[in-house]
Parts: structure tokens; C-alpha cells; sequence
């Protein structure tokens, strides 16, 4: 039976539920990207060629860190159900399996990292210039991904205890580290002339770790009924083998979608370093706005698994059609303003004239597509809470990867490096118009019944 108009209208009672959930998840989403944009607004003051170097690591990094993503996914969802059934053991030998693989992954791909790392860089197209200039960068930041691993894995721990806030904290004081840490080293004060670009490195890894330090003195103190704890080796091997099929799912989700952000920065690398440059800036500030849109996401996931969960399909399928209108409202009215202010914006970064007049149409385009993106998004959350896996990644692989990458190599012929970030927003619409029709026809997958 089609859904009346009226079910679209948010309502205050489900809004506040849902906001008790999202809000917590949504700031530290937003504080671990902002660690990004600090890099990138502190290291355009060196030039193009610099932020271009910033850029095309960070983008390695999403790709790389994509096993350390589907740990900290698996951490959560594994965790929270021993910490429900009251299994506090289970759950610490759980984090303990986590933190172990998360080190094994790190140092291998750390190992990789800083003996590949000019070829990475020449794979995503930088030229000779910037690989000289982002190879110091590269190796350090590559060699340090154990910093960013078991950040996410701690902090998944605690979110799995019931703990965000602490999470939070954690970051809000790495941030702050960072904020203080990352000019001085950059530039220097006094007799210390400052290390650079590396100097960025430094900052952000050692802002990584003071957060991992929190998190895990904060599981060590007691104060979350979690505390990671050694067992036999049988006993490890037990949750490895629960743990590692839910990661690898989610790793491979985490590859798809940015294995398509990188194909496009690496079409974006033949537009030259003043290209790199705006579209550094540019992405880091479309990624800190879908962080709480992915947080809204995440939250509807949650609440659309315990409504099936109670075999109320009504009730779920009106959240997801109410948070998904809110979503999109709020981020359009976010938008708004900034479509018209966006040149103070791209002036803010101080990375040149020729940068600067790149960005401006980039960040138009983000802007105009980021409603649109959390409606899209909080669409297909809504079936990943259902159970429903499917249909998510064939939409990601028909959106992110035909369509987005079909548009951007069409529109960039013609539009230059700008018509990349065209062809992320349209495909922005795609997604969204895909995710409503499979709504309307189809809705939520009707909840497994119970055993008897």
C-alpha cells in the first residue's frame, strides 16, 4: 500500500529519539574529519604544489584504512550485543582480537607504504614535482596508519560500551592538539624554522595517538564495563573467526566507495597541481559535511533494526521516509548560504588566486547536491538496517562507479576539472531517485519471524 503524504512529515517524538542516538555518533564523525581540514587550511599557506601532496596521501589513506574501517564496524556490532547479554569478558577478549589484527594490518601495510610510496604516488598520477615534494609526507603519514587503526578501533570499543561521549572527548582534545601542534611545526617559532610539509605528518599522527591513548586508558580505568583482556589462543581464534567475515564485508563496502573517489582524483591529477590543489580543498570540506550526514545514517540503521526487530514494518519504513526528509531539509538549509559565500570560503585556505577560482564552482557543486546526499543516504541506511545488504552495493556500484565515473570522464572533457565535481553531485540525484522508487515499490524488507 503506497504511503500517505503525511508519513513524510516529520514528527517531534520520532525526531527526538532519533536525535538522542545520531548526535553523539554525528560529532565524532565530524571531529575526526575536521583533523583533515585543519591539515589542509594550515598547509595551503605553503603553496598549490603542498596541498596538492596533502591530497593525493589522503586519498591513499581512505583506500588503505579501509580494513581498520570494517574492524571498527564489526567492533561496534559485536561488542554492543556481548555487552547486552551482559558477556563483559567476551566483549574485552572480543576488543583485545580487534586491537591485535588492527596492529597486524597496520604494520604490514605500514611496512608497504613506506617502501612503495613513490609508486603509490605515481599510480595516482602526481607528476615528478610532487612526488618529490609529498614523498617525506607520504612515508611518514603512510608508516604511521597504526595511529589512525587503533583510533578507530578504541573508539569503536567504547561506542560499543555505550560510552560516545568518551569518544568525543578524546577527539575534541586531539583536535585540539592538532590546532596547536600543526602550525608550530609547520612553520616554527623562534629558533625552530619548522619542518613543512612533513611537519603536518608529525602533528596529525601524534594527535592520532594522544586519541588512542584516551580511548585506551579510558577501557583500561573500568569506567565503560569493557576492558580489553588477553585469553588462550583457542578463545581468539573463536572470535577472529565471528569477527573477521562481518570486517571483510565491510571493508569491501569501505574499497568500493572510495576506490571510485580515487579514480576520480586520479582523472582530477591530469588537470595538473593547481587542480590537486582546489580539489583538495574542496573534497575535505564536502567530507567534513557527509560526516553527519553518514552519522544521521548510521543512527537510522539502528532504530530501523530494533522497529523489524519488534516486526513493526510501519513504524520503520515512517522513520526512514521522516529522517529522510529532515536530513535532506537540514542540509539544504545549511547549504544555502554558504552556494553564495563560497569564495570567502576558498579565500579562507589562502592557496592562491588560481586555486581559489577552481574551488569556487567545486564547492558550488558539493553544495548543491548535499541535501540531496543525506536524503539519498539515510534512504539506503535504512535498508542496511533492515538486513536488506544487496541492494546497497548494487547501488554503489552502479552510482559510484558507473555513473559517477561515465559523467566525470564526459563532463571533464568538456567542463575541465570542475565537470569531476559536476559528476559527483549529479550522481548524487541518481542515488536518491534510485533509493526513493525502491522505497516507494517495495519498501523495507518485512521482518524474519521469530523461531519457535
Amino acid at each position: 500500500m503506497p504511503a500517505s503524504p503525511s508519513s513524510w512529515l516529520p514528527e517531534r517524538a520520532v525526531l527526538r529519539e532519533f536525535a538522542v542516538l545520531a548526535a553523539p555518533a554525528t560529532l565524532e564523525l565530524v571531529l575526526e574529519s575536521t583533523l583533515g581540514v585543519q591539515d589542509a587550511f594550515f598547509v595551503a599557506r605553503l603553496g598549490a604544489g603542498a596541498l596538492a601532496a596533502v591530497g593525493v596521501v589522503e586519498w591513499l589513506l581512505g583506500v588503505l584504512l579501509a580494513g581498520a574501517q570494517g574492524l571498527a564496524f564489526a567492533t561496534v556490532a559485536l561488542g554492543a550485543r556481548h555487552i547486552g547479554a551482559k558477556e563483559r569478558l567476551q566483549a574485552g577478549q572480543l576488543v583485545a582480537c580487534s586491537l591485535i589484527a588492527a596492529a597486524a594490518l597496520s604494520a604490514l601495510l605500514g611496512v608497504l607504504g613506506f617502501l612503495y610510496s613513490d609508486t603509490l604516488l605515481s599510480w595516482m598520477g602526481a607528476d615528478e614535482a610532487l612526488r618529490a615534494a609529498a614523498l617525506p609526507y607520504a612515508r611518514f603519514m603512510l608508516s604511521g596508519l597504526g595511529t589512525f587503526a587503533f583510533a578507530m578501533v578504541l573508539g569503536a570499543a567504547v561506542r560499543a560500551a555505550g560510552h560516545p561521549a568518551q569518544a568525543v572527548r578524546a577527539l575534541l582534545i586531539a583536535n585540539a592538539v592538532n590546532l596547536v601542534a600543526a602550525p608550530l611545526l609547520i612553520f616554527g617559532a623562534g629558533p625552530f624554522h619548522g619542518l613543512g610539509l612533513l611537519g603536518a605528518a608529525v602533528a596529525t599522527n601524534g594527535a592520532r595517538l594522544l586519541a588512542s591513548a584516551l580511548l585506551l586508558r579510558t577501557l583500561l580505568s573500568g569506567r565503560c564495563d569493557l576492558v580489553p583482556t588477553l585469553a588462550p589462543l583457542r578463545v581468539l581464534r573463536g572470535h577472529l573467526a565471528r569477527l573477521l567475515p562481518m570486517a571483510l564485508w565491510s571493508t569491501g563496502t569501505v574499497v568500493l566507495v572510495m576506490g571510485s573517489v580515487v579514480v576520480l582524483f586520479r582523472l582530477l591529477a591530469g588537470f595538473g597541481t593547481t587542480a590537486l590543489a582546489a580539489g583538495t580543498i574542496s573534497s575535505r570540506v564536502f567530507y567534513l559535511l557527509l560526516m553527519p550526514v553518514w552519522g544521521i545514517g548510521n543512527a537510522t540503521a539502528v532504530l530501523v533494526g530494533q522497529r523489524l526487530g519488534a516486526a513493526d514494518r510501519a513504524s520503520a519504513e515512517t522513520l526512514v521516509r521522516q529522517v529522510a526528509v529532515s536530513a535532506g531539509l537540514f542540509f539544504l538549509a545549511l547549504a544555502l548560504p554558504g552556494f553564495f559565500a563560497v569564495r570567502p570560503l576558498a579565500l579562507a585556505f589562502d592557496a592562491g588566486p588560481e586555486v581559489v577560482a577552481l574551488a569556487v564552482p567545486m564547492l558550488r557543486a558539493i553544495l548543491a547536491a548535499i541535501g540531496v546526499a543525506a536524503f539519498a543516504n539515510t534512504l539506503w541506511m535504512g535498508y542496511i538496517g533492515a538486513g536488506e545488504m544487496r541492494l546497497p552495493l548494487l547501488a554503489i556500484v552502479t552510482n559510484g562507479w558507473i555513473i559517477r565515473l561515465t559523467l566525470a570522464a564526459f563532463l571533464s572533457a568538456r567542463l575541465g576539472p570542475v565537470g569531476i565535481f559536476v559528476a559527483m553531485a549529479a550522481s548524487e540525484y541518481c542515488s536518491a531517485a534510485l533509493g526513493l522508487t525502491l522505497l516507494l515499490r517495495r519498501g523495507l524488507p518485512a521482518p524474519a519471524a521469530s523461531a519457535p
